[in-house]
Formats: C-alpha cells, structure tokens, sequence
C-alpha cells in the first residue's frame, strides 16, 4: 500500500484516502493514557496505536484497495495481500518517518503548503483554486480543511524524507542489460530422470529398522476415531407411480419457471492467462496484473489470437488448443468472467480479468442467443420434474413422522420402528468423520454423526432422491496401532524410502561423472525456454530450478514427484543487445529505480525502528 500511494502521491483521491487513516491515527481522542494502554494493538516507546486505531485505518485502507482493484478485489485477496499486517506496519511506519523526519530537521512552510494544496487538480475550476470546491471536496471525505492541510503537510514531509534518503540511487547500464538479458535470454537444460522403482533390491528390512521406523513415525500411522451409525433410506423413487400430475398443473408451473427452459445464451470464447502464484504479495500481483496489460496491448492488436495464447498464455488446459474456452454458458463460468464475456461482441478483447488463476485476456469469437421454448417442447420434462417434487413431499412426510415418532418417545428404538412399519435399517461403519461414505450426503453425514453422542438420532437428510433418518450407534476412540497391525506398510514405505535414497546416490553418482560420460548415457533436453516461463519444459514447475539457472554449469539433483533427476545447463542463447531499445531501456531504468529506491528506504525505515522499542499484541491483529 505504501509503495503504491508513495507511487502515486500526486493523486488527491489517494492523499485524501491516506489522510482518512493517519488522522485517525494521530488524532484518535477522548482516551488517557492509561485507558489507551488497556487497549493497545502497539507500542512505540511510549507512543499508543490502539484497537480503535488500527480498525479505523484498516477499514478505509480495504475502502482504498476496493476504489483500486473494484470488482477484482475478493475476501482471497485480502489473505493474499496481508492487508492486516500491512495495516500494522503502515501505522507503525508512519509514526516512525514522523519522527526521523523531526530528528533530522525536515519541515514544510506554510507558502509551500498552500502551493501543493492550490496545485490539487479536484480543488481547480476554471483554472484556478475554488474554494467552494475544495470544501465541498473534503466533505465527501468527512474532512475538515485543518484535518486535511495538517495530513497534507505530514504526506509532504514524508515526501521529502522519501526523496533525501534515495536521492543518490541510480542504475547503472549493466544492470539494465542483466534485467534484460534475465527476461530474453532462452536456457536449455539436460537431464536425467531417475525411478526410484528401478532401486527396490535393497532387501528385506530388518527388525531393528522396522522398530526404529515406526518409533520415528507412530503419530502418522495413528487411527482417528471412528463411528458406527444405523439409517433408514426414504426414497422418492418408490413414491413415483403413486403421484399424479394434471394438465394444469404442468402448465402453471411451466409459465412460473420458463427461464429454466430456456436454452441459455452461449459465447465462443479464447482467453490468455497470467497465473498469480497463491503466495504473491502486492509487488507480485503489481507485477503480474502490468504482464497481463502488457499482454492486452498486444492482443488487441494480434491477427491471430489463438497463436499468441499459445505462446504466452500460462494455463495447461487451455495454452496448446490457443486458448480456446468453447462454447460455453455464462452460468458454468466464474461471476467475473461470466459478466466480461456475455457483455462482448464477437471479435471483442478485454482485459485483464481477475480469475481464480490470476487474469485473463479474453476474445469471443461467437455468440449465440438464449431461445425461449414453449410447454409442448418440454412437457415430458415438466411432468417428470412434478412428479418428482410429489414424490420427494410425499416422502418427506413419511420421513417427518418416522422422525417424531422415535424423537418423541424415548422407549421408540430406530430398530424396532424399521421393523413395525416394514422399513429397511441398514447399519454403516465404522467410518471417520472426514471418510467420503458410500452414501448419498455422505460428508455431511459423517460429520454431523460425530457432532452427537451415542444413541442420538440425527437431523433428518436431504439426499436429493429423497431422505435418511439415522442414529448414532457406536463410537471407536482414537488410538495408535500396535507394530504388528502396520508392519506391512512400514515394510512398504521403508523399501520405498531406501529406492529413492539410492536412486538420489546413483544421480549424485551421475552429477560427478564428465560431460562425455553423461551424454553417452542419453539425456534428454528441455529444449529452449525462458527464465520467465511458468513450467519449464518436461520438468514441471519447478521454483528451486529456475533459481538455480545461473548455476547449473555444474548438474544438480532434484526431486521430481515421483522421480529423481540430475539436471544441468547446456547452453544458453543470449537475447541480442540490440533488441533492447530506447524504450524498453526506460521501462526497465524506471522499475529497477523504484525497486531500488524501495529497497533504500525499507532499510533506512528498519534501521531507524531498530532504535525504538517496538511491542506488538498480535491477538488484536483484524
């Protein structure tokens, strides 16, 4: 949040929104010190945030995220982004630049103060400073000038602190060139894959192996608790032949339910991919969502769509067929991407959208239209949906009253209820509580049985064909098994650990041989792949490769799943210098000056907390 508002701290929207959070932070009133204390959420010497304060600054800095991002900013986001956290440090930060900013003699005139605040784009009309405007403006904002002109000389201050501490840093040409060449340059890799199944002759473990084995790994071999239920199945389906729909029934919940007749409008549509990694914080997800703008230039302008998600799309299913996403309905697509695609016409690009996998690029190359479709059409369905609504009330009924019955009368056993009314009672388990059963509404079966004690007779449960009434009939405790109930497994799982050992030791073996003693053994090639690609090329997505690039003159041993492989650099073809041109050159010279000006100030600003006694409640943290 910091980097983005000290980015854009020309903007008035964003400097009001950040005087919003630093007024409540320093002029939260009305408490002792005392009282303030008791309700802390930090502690900067002698210097209070309390609850009340972080809360206040959190909600409006959600407030500022969701004016940013709209839509594409979702609950996930939030986690994503450690915007609790984040809250903390920038309420922390702030109170610690005011105060280096004080130690070091920065101050900001009254002249100056009233440049910057006439120079606000949303307080000019007609050219000049509007004094109407400008209050009206603050209004908005539950702002009074004093609050706003004393954030305002604060945010200048912070400015000017920002700009004397990374004054001197610059970027040198090699370091452009490295950014570059670390962006086009195309590595290939050698490798060999190892199965750990082609090392399985390491005999019979011993006894002491398997005692030591399942003394080092008991807690994983441990049997959760377990529980025994009885249950009755009332099934619409025997219920069908008994019900009876009439002419006008179908005909008035036909003209009450058409839209579910209806063949729903679809779009044939292609998208390009940018994958978020699940991790990423904002400089990621800054980073990522510019990739993916980048990426909608060039498709707006692309003759062939298709080809160019090919290359650059980041999604396996969709990269290979050039994005292609089918004809599809707008009910089966995520609500963003939904709303994007049926809100296009054919031959339209937009982006980028927010998805679950980061954002997308998208085209629709054809759309066909909803068609309404009359009772006669579909009468075989809306008679058979009918019947079926009878058949499940009907049943229901009789599930209803079995429920009550034994509910109700404490001498009713679930058993003897089957048997008086001719009812088959089947008994299941024992099963865990997060067992998928072999029942229709299993999962939630099973968890809601262990939610009750022995001999409590659950809720009934909608299966969709009908209902299940059951009772809790045994619980097993938890326990760690004897050796000799998991001797098999151990006996398994140590002969599997020492094939993949040795499997490892063979492609150690293999690291230390020459370059002409591994390629007599047949390696297999990456091909050529960018250090930028998602997945490298047979090898996966492998983080821990694509860090070591840079080093694999020398192979290396990695696990791959469910192989082990020695991977090593064959060559690299270097990007041509004079691809990168002038502006590709200031592109780069302004992201790596940020980065570095960041990276400065981060290490000015943890310098200058060092000399504070910082104390943080992380029970109180949103």
């Amino acid at each position: 949040m910091l980097t983005y508002m000290r980015k854009h701290s020309r903007s008035w929207f964003i400097k009001l929104i950040f005087g919003a959070i630093i007024i409540t932070f320093v002029a939260w009133g009305g408490s002792t010190y005392w009282a303030k204390e008791q309700n802390k959420v930090a502690k900067i010497d002698k210097h209070i945030i309390t609850i009340q304060q972080y809360s206040k600054a959190y909600s409006d800095t959600i407030k500022a995220y969701q004016q940013r991002y709209g839509e594409m900013f979702t609950p996930e986001m939030v986690k994503m982004l450690k915007i609790n956290e984040k809250v903390l440090d920038e309420l922390i930060n702030a109170y610690i630049m005011a105060q280096e900013a004080e130690r070091i003699g920065l101050k900001i005139t009254d002249a100056e103060l009233q440049e910057a605040i006439r120079s606000v784009p949303a307080f000019v009309s007609g050219g000049s400073f509007d004094m109407e405007r400008y209050r009206a403006v603050l209004d908005q904002f539950q702002l009074t000038p004093q609050q706003f002109e004393d954030q305002q000389r604060r945010e200048m201050i912070r400015e000017r602190l920002y700009n004397l501490i990374t004054e001197n840093v610059f970027v040198a040409r090699d370091e452009i060139e490295a950014t570059y060449h670390e962006r086009r340059d195309d590595y290939e890799l050698e490798f060999i894959a190892l199965s750990p199944e082609g090392f399985t002759q390491a005999g019979v473990p011993t006894e002491d192996e398997i005692t030591a084995w399942y003394d080092a790994h008991k807690e994983s071999y441990k049997i959760p608790p377990k529980t025994t239920i009885a249950y009755i199945t009332f099934d619409a389906a025997r219920a069908m032949d008994s019900v009876n729909v009439t002419p006008e029934e179908a005909q008035e919940f036909f003209d009450n339910h058409k839209a579910d007749y209806t063949v729903p409008a679809k779009v044939r549509a292609r998208q390009i991919v940018v994958r978020l990694p699940e991790d990423a914080d904002e400089k990621v997800f800054e980073a990522k969502q510019q990739e993916a703008r980048a990426l909608f230039e060039q498709a707006k302008t692309a003759t062939d769509f298709a080809a160019l998600a090919r290359e650059k799309s980041q999604d396996p299913a969709t990269a290979a067929k050039g994005g292609d996403l089918g004809l599809v309905e707008k009910g089966k697509l995520s609500e963003d991407l939904g709303q994007v695609l049926f809100s296009m016409k054919p031959g339209d690009v937009r982006g980028p959208v927010r998805i679950e996998q980061g954002f997308a690029i998208v085209k629709v190359e054809e759309r066909i239209e909803a068609q309404e479709r009359t009772l006669e059409e579909v009468m075989g369905q809306v008679m058979q949906t009918l019947k079926e609504r009878k058949a499940v009330d009907a049943v229901y009924s009789e599930a209803n009253k079995a429920f009550t019955a034994i509910y109700e009368d404490p001498k009713q056993d679930i058993a003897a209820y089957a048997k008086q009314k001719g009812l088959a009672l089947t008994s299941f388990g024992p099963f865990a509580e997060n067992e998928q059963l072999a029942l229709p509404m299993g999962a939630k079966i099973a968890k809601e049985a262990f939610s009750r004690p022995v001999g409590d007779l659950g809720d009934l449960v909608e299966t969709g064909n009908g209902f299940i009434l059951y009772k809790v009939m045994d619980r097993i405790p938890s326990r760690i098994p004897e050796l000799k109930e998991v001797r098999t497994r151990i006996t398994a799982e140590i002969s599997a650990d020492k094939a993949r050992q040795a499997a490892r030791e063979r492609a150690r073996q293999i690291a230390g041989l020459t370059p002409e003693q591994r390629a007599a053994m047949g390696p297999e090639s990456t091909g050529l792949f960018k250090r930028t690609a998602w997945v490298i090329p047979k090898l996966g997505a492998n983080p821990k490769i694509k860090q070591d690039l840079d080093s694999l003159k020398r192979p290396a041993v990695y696990d791959l799943g469910d192989k082990v492989a020695v991977v090593w650099l064959k060559g690299i073809r270097k990007a041509d210098p004079a691809g990168l041109g002038p502006e590709e050159t200031k592109a780069i010279r302004e992201e790596l000056l940020n980065r570095k000006k960041q990276l400065v100030f981060e290490t000015f600003i943890d310098a200058a907390k060092a000399r504070h006694t910082i104390v943080i409640d992380r029970s109180k943290i949103l």
